[in-house]
């Protein structure tokens, strides 16, 4: 009776590592995927932060032709 009753408990042993290891490779394989998630938002964040600056630079330097302009016209 105690050989049967140890391998019953052996086997739900077994069973929960089992169901343990497969939360554990779940969860692996999720925090996976939100860690690709981030990297590929940063990328698009990293690119569209390239894209405003050049934006500002470009405003920026328009300004100050407009500027440069204006003040030809005035010192004229």
């Amino acid at each position: 009776m105690t050989v049967m009753h140890d391998a019953g408990t052996l086997s739900e042993l077994r069973a929960a590592y089992q169901a343990q290891l497969a939360q554990l490779a779940a969860e692996r394989d999720e925090a996976r995927r939100q860690a690709r998630r981030a990297k590929d938002e940063a990328a698009s964040a990293r690119a569209d932060l390239a894209s405003l600056r050049a934006d500002v630079s470009q405003l920026l330097g328009a300004a100050a032709s407009q500027l440069d302009a204006i003040k030809a016209k005035a010192g004229s």
